[in-house]
């Protein structure tokens, strides 16, 4: 038979199955090692990453420091150049203002009053819209007629015009002395009198007849052409030859016509001497030449004019 094993033989195998382990234990601890060693090498790369990450970082400031430069240097630049263009425009507004400054000075004149205002025309304007307002409201019957500012604007250009220095009471001298006018002249504006002795078809009569008893021939001549004295007369009337002649001239006719005692008697006179004046030139002329030379009338000494009607008025009276 088999011999059986004895204690001893039990304890043996327990010692190798011991031996066995041990021996398993150390291949795992091995194994263990190993991974222990393999788990430590990425953490060597790890930090090699870092430490390499820290150099890109070291880097990258270096170049963020050394692009930081010229950025600053361009912002500096920049700001210089804000400086620069600011002081420029400062300088040249400064020049432009001192420039206009010295044509202001040669501009103006030395007396103050001769200083041109800008808005003096439109002053005189409105002075003469007042004065004819108030003259209508003033007269219901009258009120405005087209013409009347024909009348007026002489005798304020007289008053604004006063070298006294009395020319701050021009609005009030202007508008009395046209009222008074307008008292011995009103009836010629007034359509419903035209017909009466007083109106302006009866005064227009009065020079055609004075005409044909002046110069029969030139009454003649106009008549044969159909030159109805209404053409030129009715103005020349109504608006005391204001239209006819320039400012200069007519401030000497009227300085002649408001002194005579018969200022209207001799208006009339007035009016057939300025057709004799051109009496030669009517007598050539066919209807279309009277008509234009008549109502543009060419230019003519004043003082040719009112001696000629002087001399009309002496001689119609010496006859009568």
């Amino acid at each position: 038979g088999k011999p059986s094993k004895s204690l001893f033989d039990d304890d043996d195998d327990d010692d190798d199955d011991d031996d066995d382990e041990n021996e398993n234990e150390n291949d795992n601890g091995g194994v263990l090692s190993s991974s222990t060693t393999t788990t430590t090498t990425p953490t060597t790369t790890t930090t090699k990453a870092t430490t390499t990450k820290a150099k890109n970082e070291e880097s990258k400031n270096e170049t963020g420091a050394t692009l930081t430069t010229p950025t600053t240097t361009k912002t500096e630049e920049k700001d210089d150049d804000i400086v620069s263009v600011e002081e420029t425009y400062e300088s040249s507004t400064d020049d432009d203002k001192e420039q206009e400054e010295e044509e202001e000075e040669e501009d103006e004149p030395l007396d103050e009053e001769l200083r041109p205002d800008t808005n003096e025309k439109h002053l005189h304007s409105d002075v003469l819209l007042r004065i004819l307002f108030i003259y209508a409201k003033l007269n219901p019957g009258i009120t405005y007629v087209q013409g009347m500012n024909e009348l007026l604007a002489p005798i304020y250009f007289v008053f604004a015009k006063d070298a006294s220095g009395e020319s701050r009471y021009a609005e009030a001298d202007a508008f009395v002395c046209f009222t008074n006018l307008m008292s011995e002249v009103r009836d010629r504006f007034i359509k419903s009198l035209d017909s009466s002795p007083t109106g302006i078809l009866a005064v227009v009569q009065d020079v055609n007849d004075l005409l044909h008893a002046c110069d029969a021939e030139l009454w003649r001549h106009l008549n044969d052409l159909g030159v109805d004295p209404r053409f030129y007369s009715f103005r020349w009337l109504t608006l005391l030859l204001s239209q006819e002649i320039d400012l200069a001239n007519l401030m000497r006719l009227w300085d002649s016509l408001f002194a005579d005692p018969d200022r209207f008697s001799f208006l009339n006179y007035t009016c057939v001497a300025m057709l004799r004046c051109v009496r030669q030139q009517l007598l050539d002329g066919d209807f279309a030449v009277c008509l234009r030379t008549i109502q543009n009338y060419p230019d003519t000494p004043i003082d040719v004019i009112l001696h000629q009607a002087h001399f009309l008025r002496s001689k119609t009276t010496a006859t009568s």
